[in-house]
């Protein structure tokens, strides 16, 4: 991938602002949250870090894959089709690396991939990014080499650390060796980079697939959206093959045989089964079935629900004597999804019908004890499965959902008035006969434990099976099996009330659920037979003739609305809804329904009518019939009848033509007629709404669902086109729950007061906030926060000037960058502030402002959270009422932001998160030339991009050198509720789910940052101080110094005196001086000029050491000489000597000496090259010298030199 051979180029810019779907920036940081928690020292492994290696660097490992799509929202399926499409390969698409660790994640990318990378982990807490910029990762030496120094790098804090080894579906024993076989765990042995070995010798490594395989299948709502609502779909759409396929089977019944009936289920779970792995498949325990009447024994049916092979049977032979069938029980199963579900559907009508012109009772061939006791027990075991769920989300329990459902099935037998003997009713519940079962499924339909007490955010399964039913008309015969089941997913989270218990804020679990099954019908029935046929016929005809032959009388009276379209459903099954054509005469109704045949009701019957009519034309009018006891067993089908009375409840659209028949002619007759003899009493709704069973139907939930069924879909289904013929309704609202999920999701707590802010999807104008207005004597906090070179204080100085003629303020600013946060004692001051302004304010006229403003400018070392918290949380209740945070602004210097590429300063992106701060200032300075204009506009781009990214709803202030320019400005920023406007408090609770209880932890910056500060005793010298300042650049630990000193133009301080500023980002290698006006500076003077204070500088960085910066600063003066030592013959060289000698070689020879111009020649034949005399020329030299070395030392002693920091 060099630049010589052309392959890399730069993304284009539609690649570089490619819409991001299926993401949520809250759900991102929920997801990094799960993957944390198995950090730490009290987990079991006690982790340090979670490290994903993707691609070539790891063998292209399908789990690393997997967590990398988690965290990332399976970018890696969703968008390897484009990046092939561009031209880029598995080496650019997969070069990624990431370390998530307890308090901070490293990612390692290339250039390419983070501009796609960026929206995903901008909003990650901790994020330190490891990427390269364009131009240095064209030349591959030196990519490749900064890839693995990051990774060194990264490890550097860890020991312990967990690989997910294997992806889901599959379980291979984890192999070090293998791991070690890993091109970057080669290259990390390399000695190149100070290798100890083996990475595995040098860190404990464990495979944590199985607990993050946990993680993955927890359903959030982004997984909610894009998966298991298509899900559903698929699902809905094979019942609906269902349905169509069942009304070709029905027109033959002798061939209708079990297989022929589930082949729409089997095709759709067998075809989806082949993209299962061998793992999977191999645990597959269930299977999809269909079982007609007693062929639904216990023991075909254990067979047919575990694979099984059975011999199919026809619906003619497999009744309760060999005869057909009247009932057939089906499980269906989706395949890679959790999603499955039982029915029970029956044969045949399953009530009488009495003809109003003779009188007589008509009966379908399926009408008996039997049937009617087979119906009564489906509908019971119906609720109950709705009821063990409601008591499964509230206790989080299953041993108490089986414990209802065995107490509760017996009582509600007894309690149905259709003559069930005794003995039925005990062999349900003492021959073991019923089952009852809830489970739960990952996303892939691997089943979980549910421990008893935990929560677990994935699909459930509750299913009540009640086998071998006996007859009642037959002795020792059985009508075979009935089975009921729906899938469902809860939530859980809790909401704090207002008040506080002994200084703690009390708070509930707030549960919810959505049955994601529901709108598989729960009760059907096919007029099989030919009598059935007949009956419906007959009745038609009667509606008929009323409306078009005015001379037919009928014992109903006159028709008034013929052939209505309408809903149908009932106060006690309110979730089974049918599509039926209402007749409505003066003295009764007619209602047909494809599925449940015709129903007549005359008016004697009816105990009461209640009206209720829709403000809105998308919304549904309503109709309801309470029926006598007297009618209903016999003459109603069995799904409206409850347990003790029963009401039909009919549904019209508003405004047709119908319905305005209706309310024109017959309501007049109906109120005429109210509370007569033989005539039902007549209400409206509205006046008895608060007593009424029907009032649940006009609540938000249930006239959702109302609406989904007439056709006006919910939001999260407006794409789908379910079949409205066979499919029922959701009776809960689908949009708030994914609300709801999305709460539990992030375990956020709430309080009760923001719960409807949380769950509703008003805008926000719609929601009001503060009703009652200013209250008397509030402090309204305002914070200004920022590191320590970004002009904080001198934006909070600004806003205090530009408004201290409209508010009165109280400041409060940290003096040391490193002062630690003390909660307490900052809630001290809180308490002593409201109680000193309140006693202030009984002084105050009713016409002064009774507002004081807090402005807080804190230490960068402290997170703006947990200012937050500290105020929202204050334990004083009284106190806490009287404050109120108004706004937070957060300063950046755009300049100074990145420490180097595209990492930022630690806790920079965190401090700016959403629903923390109101306002982001940029005070970089001001520039001056066409250079630095174009540098900063290209620094503040970066850095926008960056920041929207992390916090899309915040205001962006240019604030050179921290100075606003307009007063509107700070009007926006000052403006009442600022801080609590809607977006920010949903923000703040899913990115900080405990602020509210002030229990968010946070932890310090990583690497921790800090500031150090040196006093300088002496001036440094001008000649000296740009290169000692630029060697400061070799610290990667140091990233800004700032501050003020004194520098001379002579060494030791002599020459002229001048006062200078620094500002120096290190990462830059260009410090900023600026030489001070006079008086500009002035100096805390010692009693000598040199020897007192001469300046003092600020090292903001980490493990920062003083000797070091000591040392390095030193080189900015002229070192004290050191003294000179005595010298010896010892201690000359020969150089030295042959100076000597050379001086001093002519001088006269002593006797008996000669010179032969070559050598010095004795009287005994002896040579030398030295002069005889050497000894004493040395001996003189020594003197010499040895009287000038005196004379400098004691120079030196007597001069005074000043050290840069000793004086």
């Amino acid at each position: 991938m060099s630049s010589e051979s052309g392959d890399w180029k730069r993304p284009s810019t539609t690649r570089r602002n490619i819409k991001v779907e299926n993401f949520d920036i809250f759900e991102s940081c929920a997801r990094l949250r799960r993957i944390r928690n198995l950090l730490g020292d009290g987990t079991p492994l006690r982790l340090d870090g979670i490290l994903c290696i993707l691609g070539v660097d790891s063998k292209h490992n399908f789990g690393m894959r997997e967590l990398a799509n988690y965290l990332f929202f399976g970018f890696f399926d969703l968008r390897a089709d484009e990046y092939e499409a561009e031209g880029y390969d598995d080496f650019v698409i997969e070069d990624l690396i990431v370390l998530v660790m307890k308090e901070v994640v490293h990612v390692y990318t290339n250039p390419i991939n983070y501009r796609y990378f960026e929206p995903y982990m901008a909003v990650w807490r901790g994020l330190r990014v490891w990427s390269l910029s364009d131009q240095f990762y064209e030349k591959e030496e030196l990519s490749e080499d900064f890839k693995i120094k990051s990774f060194v790098s990264m490890m550097s804090r860890c020991t312990r650390i967990g690989i997910p080894y294997n992806h889901s579906g599959y379980s291979e024993v984890f192999d070090k060796m293998e791991f070690e076989k890993y091109p970057l765990i080669q290259a990390f042995a390399s000695e190149d980079y100070g290798s100890k070995g083996f990475f595995t010798l040098n860190y404990d490594v464990f495979d944590i697939s199985d607990h993050l395989h946990g993680i993955y299948s927890n359903v959030d709502p982004v997984l909610f959206a894009s998966r298991v609502l298509k899900d559903v779909k698929q699902f809905e759409n094979q019942w609906s093959d269902f349905f169509h396929h069942m009304e070709e089977a029905t027109k033959d019944l002798g061939a209708l045989d079990e297989r022929k009936v589930m082949e729409p289920f089997s095709f759709y779970f067998n075809h989806g089964k082949l993209a299962l792995t061998n793992f999977a498949k191999t645990n597959r325990f269930e299977f999809p079935f269909v079982l007609f009447g007693s062929h639904s024994k216990k023991a075909n049916f254990e067979k047919s629900r575990t694979g099984g092979r059975i011999e199919s049977v026809t619906l003619g032979t497999a009744g309760r004597t060999g005869k057909t069938a009247k009932h057939m029980v089906l499980h269906a199963i989706a395949p890679n999804s959790p999603l499955r579900c039982s029915r029970t559907y029956f044969f045949g009508y399953d009530h009488q019908v009495v003809l109003p012109t003779t009188g007589e009772a008509l009966r379908s061939i399926s009408f008996s004890i039997d049937m009617q006791a087979m119906n009564t027990l489906y509908l019971i075991i119906v609720d109950l499965v709705k009821e063990a769920i409601d008591v499964y989300v509230k206790t989080l329990s299953v041993q108490q959902s089986k414990l209802l459902v065995m107490q509760k099935l017996p009582e509600k037998l007894r309690k149905a008035d259709i003559g069930l003997p005794g003995p039925f009713v005990s062999y349900l519940t003492t021959q073991g006969s019923l089952e009852f079962s809830l489970k739960g499924f990952d996303i892939n339909g691997m089943s979980i434990d549910l421990k008893e007490k935990q929560r677990r955010t994935c699909l459930k399964n509750a299913r009540i099976i009640v086998y071998d039913v006996p007859s009642i008309e037959y002795k020792d015969k059985y009508l075979g099996s009935i089975v009921y089941s729906e899938c469902f997913l809860d939530t859980h989270f809790d909401i704090v009330e207002d008040f506080i218990v002994d200084g703690h804020k009390k708070s509930v679990r707030e549960s919810n659920y959505l049955i994601l099954t529901e709108r598989i019908p729960v009760y059907f029935n096919w007029a099989v037979y030919k009598q059935d046929k007949q009956i419906s016929s007959q009745c038609l005809d009667i509606c008929s003739q009323s409306f078009n032959n005015s001379e037919f009388l009928s014992p109903l009276g006159k028709i008034h609305v013929n052939e209505a379209k309408a809903q149908l459903s009932s106060v006690d099954h309110d979730n089974i809804c049918y599509n039926v054509t209402v007749n409505l005469f003066e003295k009764g109704l007619v209602v047909n329904s494809e599925f449940q045949g015709s129903i007549i009701i005359p008016s004697s019957e009816i105990h009461s009518i209640v009206f209720h009519e829709s403000s809105g034309i998308s919304n549904n009018s309503l109709l309801s019939f309470e029926i006598r006891s007297t009618f209903r067993v016999d003459n109603l089908p069995p799904t409206f009848n409850g347990p003790v009375s029963s009401t039909l409840v009919v549904f019209f659209q508003p405004r047709s033509q119908e319905f305005n028949g209706m309310h024109k002619y017959l309501i007049p007759i109906w109120l005429k007629n109210s509370g007569r003899e033989g005539h039902p009493t007549f209400e409206n709704l509205e006046k008895v709404k608060e007593k009424s069973p029907l009032a649940p139907f006009l609540t938000m939930g249930r006239h959702q669902g109302l609406r989904v069924a007439s056709g006006l879909q919910s939001d999260l289904f407006s794409s789908f086109s379910f079949s409205q013929k066979y499919l029922g309704s959701f009776t809960g609202d689908v949009d708030r729950f994914v609300r709801r999920l999305k709460i539990s999701s992030c375990e956020s707590v709430i309080a009760r007061r923001d719960l409807e802010l949380m769950t509703n999807q008003s805008s926000n104008d719609d929601l009001t906030l503060d009703s009652e207005g200013v209250k008397d004597c509030m402090v309204w906090v305002t914070v200004v926060a920022g590191l320590p070179w970004s002009n904080k204080n001198q934006l909070a100085d600004c806003v205090v000037s530009m408004t201290k003629g409209s508010y009165k303020w109280i400041v409060i600013k940290a003096f040391d960058e490193s002062t630690d946060f003390d909660v307490k004692n900052m809630q001290k001051n809180m308490t002593s502030i409201v109680r000193e302004w309140s006693e202030e304010c009984q002084g105050l006229s009713d016409s002064d402002s009774k507002v004081l403003r807090l402005m807080i400018v804190p230490p960068s070392c402290v997170e703006l959270i947990d200012i937050v918290q500290a105020i929202t949380s204050h334990p004083e209740k009284k106190t806490a009422s009287h404050l109120q945070i108004q706004s937070v602004i957060y300063c950046v210097d755009q300049t100074r932001s990145f420490i180097k590429f595209n990492m930022t300063m630690p806790k920079l992106l965190d401090q700016c998160a959403q629903g923390l701060v109101n306002c982001i200032a940029f005070t970089g300075s001001k520039p001056t030339t066409v250079e630095e204009t174009t540098s900063l506009n290209k620094d503040t781009e970066k850095l926008q991009n960056l920041l929207r990214n992390v916090n899309n709803n915040v205001m962006f202030a240019l604030t050179p050198d921290g100075n606003f320019s307009r007063a509107k400005e700070i009007g926006l920023l000052l403006r009442a509720n600022a801080f609590q406007e809607p977006e920010l408090i949903r923000s703040r609770y899913f990115l900080f789910p405990t602020w509210y209880v002030g229990t968010f932890k946070t932890s310090p910056s990583e690497p921790f940052m800090y500031e150090l500060h040196l006093i300088l005793k002496a001036p440094m010298e001008k000649h000296r101080l740009n290169e000692t300042l630029k060697s400061l650049s070799t610290l990667e630990n140091l990233y800004f110094v700032h501050g003020r000193f004194q520098v001379c133009s002579e060494a030791h301080g002599k020459g002229s005196i001048t006062d200078w500023e620094l500002k120096f980002w290190v990462p830059s290698v260009e410090p900023k001086l600026r030489q001070l006006e006079k008086d500009e500076f002035v100096l805390e003077k010692g009693s000598g000029d040199v020897g007192g204070f001469c300046g003092k500088l600020y090292f903001y960085g980490h493990q920062l050491k003083e000797k070091v910066l000591k040392e390095m600063l030193r080189k900015g003066i002229s070192p004290k000489p050191k003294l000179k030592p005595f010298r010896d013959a010892n201690s000359l060289t020969e150089g030295e000597k042959k100076l000597i000698h050379k001086k001093r070689h002519l001088e006269k020879l002593p006797p008996g000496v000669f010179f032969n111009g070559t050598y010095y020649v004795s009287m005994e034949g002896e040579k030398s090259y030295w002069h005889p005399n050497m000894d004493q020329f040395v001996e003189d030299f020594l003197k010499t010298t040895n009287e000038e070395i005196k004379a400098y030392n004691n120079k030196i002693a007597n001069q005074h030199y000043a050290d840069l920091f000793e004086g």
